[in-house]
């Protein structure tokens, strides 16, 4: 990964989102590129516009977590996108080491088993983008990184908005061929000893057709399953 150019981009596209208005500043001369000026997350962060410029063009080495905090707050990061920084900076300090262990994510999944197919691949690639930046230097990543954007415009275009999802807990939709949608809240625990593994547990709300949908599942499971019984 080129760590320099992803702190550019992803405080770029931040940057971008980010309006005068938003942070209390007049909107001033018309302007050439939506959002706010470098000088104006600089005068926000309390740096020189000089400093910020070489954080934003990614030279971050030596640059401290209150800077970075400063910055993030300019912003407006989220919780998730601030840790993303941080993990970009120190990424950047660090010069060998696989990191932790990625997830997995080179799994084929026919698209009709995601009813709501572009939030989930919206959160699939905010995922891996986040994994990204824990695991710079791992050739897993990189590798998948790069041959999901030689195949795919789709994920190059989700890849360079440099949006970020921590994989905690949530909402997901699923569709089965035989029992059909399915809303169910997932959470993810992190196994001890196992760095970089964690289990995701699935649960329906009590007497939803979701729930219903499960059982019947179930069900058919049980029935389908030859009987391990002995005579």
């Amino acid at each position: 990964m080129d760590i320099a150019k992803d702190v550019r981009e992803f405080l770029m596209t931040r940057r971008a989102k980010i309006t005068p208005e938003q942070v209390g500043l007049p909107p001033g001369r018309r302007r050439r590129v939506p959002g706010l000026r470098r000088e104006e997350v600089a005068q926000l962060a309390g740096v020189s516009i000089e400093y910020y410029t070489q954080i934003e063009r990614g030279n971050v080495a030596g640059v401290s977590d209150d800077v970075l905090h400063a910055v993030a707050r300019a912003l407006r990061l989220t919780e998730e996108e601030t840790a993303h920084l941080f993990d970009l900076v120190r990424a950047a300090g660090t010069s060998t080491g696989a990191g932790r262990s990625p997830r997995r994510a080179d799994r084929k999944i026919p698209d009709d088993v995601f009813p709501e197919w572009n939030t989930a691949a919206d959160d699939a690639v905010a995922l891996l983008r986040a994994e990204a930046a824990h695991s710079p230097h791992s050739t897993v990543v990189t590798g998948l990184v790069g041959e999901l954007a030689a195949r795919s415009e789709e994920f190059r275009t989700r890849w360079a908005a440099h949006n970020l999802k921590a994989h905690r807990h949530g909402v997901k939709q699923f569709r089965h061929p035989d029992v059909g949608d399915l809303s169910l809240t997932y959470n993810v625990f992190d196994i001890t000893g196992a760095d970089g593994l964690s289990l995701v547990g699935y649960t329906a709300e009590p007497q939803s057709p979701s729930e219903q949908a499960l059982q019947l599942l179930a069900i058919m499971t049980a029935t389908d399953t030859p009987s391990t019984a002995t005579e």
